[in-house]
């Protein structure tokens, strides 16, 4: 690894900001793959930085990063400001809390189009409080205004803010780890007047973080609990018939290694259905999950892969972070120092991730976040670290693949009703095609790894993305596609794009 370092001046409150590049080699079945980031550092003294975010909080087009420190009893914004590069951040402002704060997270409570932050904190020996924070910004000019605060059901851990039961207003949901149960907080707000109907639902274990995630589709969301004392997650489906009544039905339970705290759900395998993936801290592992859930029925997972080994992991993220269609995960390593990358070589229903790098950050990192942010709108990654007191902002360097860069173009011109259309060793028919449409290997062409098929509309609006395995013929169901000419580009680890022409009927 080669580490160009440039310390940066200090600018204020910003204290010292250090970039350098991180070129991250790998070598897979002969072909070489790099990602690269571009790392500037920013703190502040005896911050011990946890939990953040990135939004655009004052609707200025540039996000915001907005990061906890437990310590100083704070939450901190970053204001994102122009910078040669793209954009930069500089300390904006602060919220001083009453107590020690143990989770936040950021939601429109009051129904302005704006995000708010909400608060967890803890006082000893107290219930926990969620903090209501209320955004007042204009552009340029970012302020929060505290306006309401709700005791939870004992000492809790975490809280996240979704709309539950479907009445378009941003409910809370906390994990009271005390007293073994959830607690929700229906959102009842009227003409800017906060206010919540609270109701209470027991678990059985204490619950130290939770995921609102549609699982099986329905477009209700759902919810992922991590059981603290059980070395589980609970499943729980949205049951939730009418609005001001949340609830829910557990409907599966997935064994994890010891202590697992923290959980991201994404769709690793192309197939529409978010999977799971759980940091497992004190076995040193993350487990990852395929998510088996029929199309608006019961949510449900198979049994986890073979664990993948990561020192201490205390949080984990996922972002497509080089381009290929599939979202890689990161994971934060408190014990190694480092941010642990796992490249994503799943195909349909078949989830295959590995390891290509492990990048030095600070001293234990806390929280790993992937946003796509700047001008190029590419996905960066974000880490807290508590012992180096400041976080770093990976800015990916990866270039976006455009169609104009590709090497084979078919136009629209050239395709004529024929059963088939030969570009080289690839087969595409029939074409036009209305219902499915086949595309066959001839049985020369060598690729390496899976094979990444996109059919892109005319617009550039990529309208199908499916993974699958090495094989001479590929069939897929184009019916749910209008009429029109498409792009169908296909690509496998180390070779470049091709890309076909295709006309739907």
């Amino acid at each position: 690894m080669k580490k160009n370092l440039r310390v940066l001046r200090s600018r204020g409150l910003a204290g010292i900001c250090v970039a350098f590049l991180i070129s991250m080699p790998h070598i897979l079945n002969g072909q070489s793959n790099s990602l690269a980031f571009d790392a500037r550092a920013y703190g502040w003294p005896g911050s011990s930085p946890g939990r953040l975010f990135l939004s655009d909080l004052d609707n200025d087009a540039k996000d915001e990063i907005v990061v906890a420190s437990p310590r100083q009893k704070k939450i901190y914004i970053w204001e994102g400001i122009p910078a040669n590069d793209g954009q930069s951040w500089i300390m904006k402002d602060s919220i001083l809390l009453d107590s020690r704060i143990l989770s936040f997270c950021i939601g429109d409570i009051n129904g302005d189009s704006k995000e708010d932050i909400i608060t967890l904190s803890n006082k000893k020996g107290h219930n926990s409080v969620v903090g209501i924070f209320l955004n007042r910004s204009a552009p340029g000019s970012i302020k929060f205004e505290k306006k309401h605060g709700v005791e939870t059901n004992g000492s809790a851990y975490h809280v996240a803010a979704e709309d539950l039961d479907g009445d378009k207003k941003t409910d809370l949901v906390v994990a009271d780890f005390e007293k073994r149960s959830l607690t929700f907080l229906c959102n009842s707000t009227d003409r800017g007047v906060v206010s919540f109907l609270k109701s209470t639902r027991d678990l059985g274990t204490r619950p130290n973080y939770l995921v609102v995630e549609d699982i099986n589709a329905d477009k209700k969301p759902d919810l992922i609990v991590s059981g603290y004392d059980d070395n589980a997650l609970f499943v729980l489906q949205n049951s939730t018939s009418s609005p001001g009544r949340i609830s829910f039905t557990q409907v599966d339970k997935l064994n994890t290694g010891k202590g697992p705290i923290s959980c991201v759900v994404d769709d690793l395998d192309g197939n529409k259905m978010p999977d799971i993936a759980v940091a497992n801290l004190f076995d040193n592992s993350v487990s990852v999950y395929l998510n088996a859930s029929s199309l608006n029925g019961q949510a449900q997972f198979a049994d986890a892969k073979a664990a993948i080994s990561v020192r201490r992991p205390s949080s984990l993220t996922s972002g497509d972070l080089d381009n290929d269609g599939m979202p890689e995960i990161a994971v934060s390593s408190e014990k190694d120092n480092n941010i642990v990358i796992l490249k994503n070589y799943s195909s349909l229903h078949n989830i295959s991730l590995e390891k290509i790098n492990e990048t030095a950050v600070g001293s234990a990192p806390q929280y790993v976040y992937i946003k796509n942010t700047g001008k190029s709108k590419q996905p960066h990654l974000i880490v807290s670290n508590s012992y180096s007191d400041n976080f770093l902002v990976l800015k990916n360097l990866q270039q976006k693949e455009s169609l104009s860069s590709v090497d084979a173009v078919v136009s629209a011109n050239s395709i004529s009703k024929q059963d088939d259309l030969k570009t080289g060793k690839i087969y595409l028919y029939p074409n036009p095609a209305s219902s499915s449409v086949q595309i066959s290997f001839n049985s020369s062409l060598k690729w390496s790894g899976h094979i990444l098929v996109r059919i892109i509309n005319a617009l550039g609006q990529e309208m199908i993305c499916e993974r699958h395995s090495i094989t001479n013929l590929i069939t897929m169901d184009i019916s749910k596609l209008a009429a029109g000419f498409y792009w169908v580009r296909l690509s496998s680890q180390g070779y470049d794009v091709k890309t076909l022409g295709l006309v739907v009927q």
